[in-house]
């Protein structure tokens, strides 16, 4: 097993950034951090204070279910009542206003073409590029039976997206892309696609393990690169198995998990894929990171 870690090699990791070869995987934690200082009500939610939110609002009570399970929560919202209902409530959720935290600024900032993966259905990540008016491309995975082998693409300053075919998406090389594996939010503010209850889950898991859920561009980027987890746990399946593969995709590379509380199973998991890890928050991995780019030169 790898030995717990106490600092980031930062040089490296900057180098890395700036060369374009290290792919950032943002969890909840990523996000939390830049909500850290809003009230209980205006902050982002993790996924088992979502699933409590969910399950408070249509009256379910913890007898009759593990109120803190989102899938499990979700699906019953979306049976409950309708499959809208449940995306209008993620969307009075995750359309509030809130500034991106200095994670987001910072990669945001560099100016490799970099590939950025996340789980998180805010949309943070993409406010900060809008802000410094970077150009960017946007890749969902819409929840859509009868087209499997798509994807929702948003080409940059696309206010609608293009519904294409994962292995026939032609990205810009010199532009960085961000890639939302659980859906979110559109450029125009409009809720469009969420992975969340147990069918969608069920879709998402038969595009995964037939190798058509990541676009192939982006499969190739993996493989010639290291990864960096930012905030992540490893609860959810598909994001276990995408992680796995990437790991084997990219042999020989060297990954980090940069989180500030590390679960024992996590420890493991995250353990037995090469994975070396820190515990540290992510403002002051932000602050040091920031400061080896200073020493490197400019991103």
């Amino acid at each position: 097993m790898i030995p717990e870690l106490t600092r980031p090699p930062y040089r490296l990791l900057a180098d890395r950034l700036k060369g374009g070869d290290l792919v950032p995987f943002l969890g909840a934690g990523a996000s939390l951090e830049a909500s850290s200082t809003a009230t209980t009500s205006d902050g982002l939610p993790t996924g088992r204070e979502l699933a409590y939110r969910l399950a408070e609002h249509i009256g379910l009570r913890p007898d009759e279910i593990d109120i803190y399970d989102l899938i499990e929560v979700a699906s019953c919202f979306a049976l409950y009542t309708h499959r809208l209902d449940l995306e209008e409530t993620l969307q009075e959720i995750f359309l509030r206003q809130r500034p991106p935290g200095s994670l987001h600024n910072l990669l945001a900032r560099v100016q490799a073409p970099l590939l950025i993966i996340t789980t998180n259905y805010d949309s943070l990540i993409e406010s900060s590029f809008r802000e410094l008016g970077r150009p960017f491309h946007l890749i969902m995975t819409p929840v859509d039976t009868s087209e499997k082998r798509y994807v929702l693409w948003w080409p940059p300053d696309a206010t609608e997206p293009r519904s294409e075919r994962e292995d026939r998406l032609l990205l810009s090389p010199d532009l960085p892309v961000i890639y939302k594996m659980h859906g979110g939010f559109d450029p125009v503010g409009k809720w469009h696609t969420s992975v969340v209850t147990e069918e969608d889950y069920f879709e998402i898991g038969g595009r995964l393990y037939e190798t058509s859920l990541l676009p192939i561009q982006l499969r190739a980027k993996l493989s010639k690169s290291s990864l960096l987890f930012l905030g992540y746990s490893l609860r959810d399946m598909h994001v276990r198995h995408l992680v796995a593969k990437s790991c084997r995709w990219g042999p020989g590379r060297t990954s980090h998990l940069i989180s500030r509380d590390v679960s024992k199973l996590d420890h493991l998991r995250f353990s037995r894929l090469g994975v070396h890890i820190y515990k540290i928050d992510i403002e002051s991995f932000v602050e040091e990171l920031e400061a080896a780019f200073l020493e490197r030169g400019s991103s």
